[in-house]
């Protein structure tokens, strides 16, 4: 669908007009130092990791709105995806990023029911950070287009991720997988991604000369990482890895026609999630 456009004012201390411009709806949008004061009440988010300090450093604040109906979001998930930050808004849709050094960024932000939003922005201090996020609308479609759709948000997901390197194979890539092995092995096979078990059968791989745990999920829950020696590639919808994050996803058809079903929406990968292997 066409995205709606948005009316934006620069503004200085005085008062006066610096620029005007109008921009996709659900881009961020910088407004002046004078509106600082509207977020005297804004409470603490969490933030993945909290930056080191330095004398040029600023904090950034924001607000996540419905673009339809300008009400807060609760629960949005920003990410910051060139510095692997990320915040949670509170209840009256702030969030804040404490430490930030100025320069040009770029913003992923998600809430369940909502079009992600991945947007590039140059901030610094003084400026707020303002995103709306336009509303996903909810058809009726059969489960098998239902669940398609789903997988779309997922791959989008991964594509915007800001790990580096990532991989997906789907049912019909892996119909060609004839072998009785696992997906570990497959995946090996197709990627380089070594994955190898340890003395205490944990699976692990080696990344940038570190042995790190593999991290498995299925259908979006955290699993013991056997679980990828036992499940065969033919008996999923879909596969992603995270070479970066050490990471493999593995989704099966029934869960993808279910959650879609319910109208489930991805949430963000958790970029800080990396283990060692012991």
């Amino acid at each position: 669908m066409t995205s709606p456009r948005l009316r934006t004012v620069a503004v200085q201390d005085d008062g006066a007009v610096l620029a005007a411009a109008t921009v996709p709806a659900a881009a961020a949008v910088l407004a002046a130092a004078t509106a600082l004061a509207a977020f005297a009440a804004l409470s603490p988010v969490a933030s993945a990791q909290e930056p080191v300090a330095s004398s040029d450093d600023f904090k950034l604040v924001g607000e996540v709105r419905d673009y339809t109906t300008e009400m807060p979001i609760e629960g949005a998930v920003v990410q910051i995806a060139d510095l692997r930050l990320s915040a949670v808004t509170d209840r009256n849709g702030y969030f804040e990023f404490p430490a930030l050094v100025p320069g040009a960024f770029t913003f992923v932000t998600s809430s369940f029911g909502y079009e992600t939003n991945r947007e590039q922005s140059r901030v610094g201090p003084g400026n707020i950070l303002l995103v709306r996020l336009n509303p996903m609308v909810f058809e009726l479609p059969g489960v098998e287009v239902r669940a398609q759709r789903l997988m779309s948000r997922i791959t989008t997901r991964r594509l915007s991720t800001s790990a580096s390197g990532t991989t997906a194979f789907t049912a019909t890539q892996m119909a060609s997988a004839n072998s009785p092995r696992g997906i570990a092995s497959f995946v090996t096979e197709r990627t380089g991604f070594d994955i190898y078990p340890n003395v205490n059968d944990q699976l692990c791989v080696k990344q940038r000369g570190r042995p790190l745990l593999v991290q498995a999920y299925l259908d979006e829950v955290p699993v013991p990482n056997l679980i990828l020696q036992t499940v065969h590639p033919n008996e999923v919808e879909l596969v992603e890895v995270f070479h970066s994050l050490a990471m493999v996803r593995v989704y099966t058809k029934d869960f993808l026609e279910k959650a879609a079903d319910k109208g489930f929406a991805p949430r963000p990968i958790d970029l800080m999630t990396e283990r060692p292997c012991p």
